[in-house]
Order: C-alpha cells, then sequence, then structure tokens
C-alpha cells in the first residue's frame, strides 16, 4: 500500500515541481509586473540582462531566480524575495513581480498586493507600515497559504487510499511500522522548507 501512496503522492506533487522550476533563463523573455505604492501596475517583458540595466538590479541577483527554495536576498535600496511560485524584487516605492509566462500563483499575489495598498485596515491607517515591508509581509502570507493548501491535499489523498485499502486498521495489524506513521514521514520529507538566504 505504501508504494500506491507514494506514487499517488508523486502526481500530486507534479504540479509543485513545475512551480518550483528556474524563472530564469538567459534568452527566454520574463514577464514583470511593476506594483507601485500608489497602485499602479505596469508590464514588461524582457530579457534578464535588459531588466539588470532597467531597474539597476546586481547581475549577481539573477542566479536568486534560479534557485528552487526559498531565499530573500538584501541589498543596500532594494531586496530580492523567492518564495516558489512567488518572485520579485522590492524597492521602497514598487514591486517587481516575476515570471517566466503566465501565472495564475502572480496573478494572486498581485491582487493581494494590490488588496493592500488601496484598502488599508483601520491599523494600517493609523500606523502605516513601510511598502517594502507589506510586500514581504504579503508574499510570505500567500506563500503559507499555497503550502497549506497543498499539504490538505496531499492529507486529503493519503487519507483517502488508506481508507480505501484498510490502512487505517488497528494497531494489532501492522504493529509499530505500520503505514500511519511511514505516511507521516513521507508527509514531513515532502514539505519539509528548503530554505537559505544569499548575502
Amino acid at each position: 500500500q505504501l508504494p500506491m501512496l507514494l506514487s499517488a503522492a508523486r502526481r500530486l506533487e507534479l504540479p509543485r515541481r513545475a512551480l518550483t522550476r528556474s524563472v530564469w533563463s538567459q534568452s527566454r523573455p520574463m514577464q514583470v509586473r511593476q506594483v507601485y505604492a500608489d497602485g499602479r501596475v505596469e508590464q514588461h517583458i524582457m530579457r534578464p540582462l535588459e531588466m539588470v540595466s532597467a531597474f539597476k538590479i546586481l547581475p549577481r541577483d539573477l542566479r536568486l531566480l534560479k534557485t528552487r527554495g526559498a531565499n530573500i536576498a538584501v541589498r543596500p535600496d532594494y531586496f530580492l524575495f523567492r518564495l516558489p511560485p512567488f518572485t520579485g524584487c522590492v524597492r521602497r516605492d514598487s514591486c517587481l513581480l516575476l515570471t517566466d509566462g503566465p501565472s495564475a500563483a502572480t496573478d494572486v499575489l498581485q491582487d493581494s498586493l494590490l488588496s493592500q495598498i488601496k484598502l488599508p485596515t483601520e491599523e494600517d491607517q493609523l500606523q502605516t507600515s513601510p511598502f517594502e515591508l507589506r510586500v514581504l509581509e504579503t508574499a510570505l502570507r500567500e506563500d503559507l497559504l499555497s503550502k497549506q493548501e497543498r499539504f490538505t491535499r496531499l492529507a486529503a489523498l493519503i487519507h483517502t487510499v488508506s481508507a480505501q485499502r484498510g490502512g487505517l486498521a488497528s494497531p494489532s495489524r501492522h504493529g509499530s511500522h505500520g503505514l500511519a506513521p511511514r505516511s507521516s514521514l513521507f508527509v514531513a520529507a515532502t514539505y519539509a522548507p528548503r530554505e537559505g538566504t544569499e548575502h
């Protein structure tokens, strides 16, 4: 039964792998959405080196776009984040959201960010956070929600398959090496955070 669960989980993982692939390519143009602190949005299509020239970021920062794990790189006047599937560069007055094509996940992040800009809460009005911090908070929140959603789907799949195959039998059948502990270990290994910080 465990191989069946692993196979089903791998099928569920396919979209995740697609989301965590690098958005950087030497020859492929990137879609760049520039969200300003006043709510304006501009869209550009450019190659990575063109983006370096246009937005004055360091060429070595392009390496961040190649990472698969979570990463935040802080520079003197901006910072970059890679929280797959979200990638961006944030300055005090605007944020660049980067993708290598149409991205529903980036659509969600952009909408959430615009909501924070255009519809501030009473608390925000009394104590306005810097734009850069609001962008980071929004990206981290959407990243967490995305991971929770994937975990919930995987947990539901494991429960369904286990129930269908009798995997929820009493401990006397499986002993201390039953399906549930191995499934828990698999979930923990699959969703263990891969984080790093580039300096």
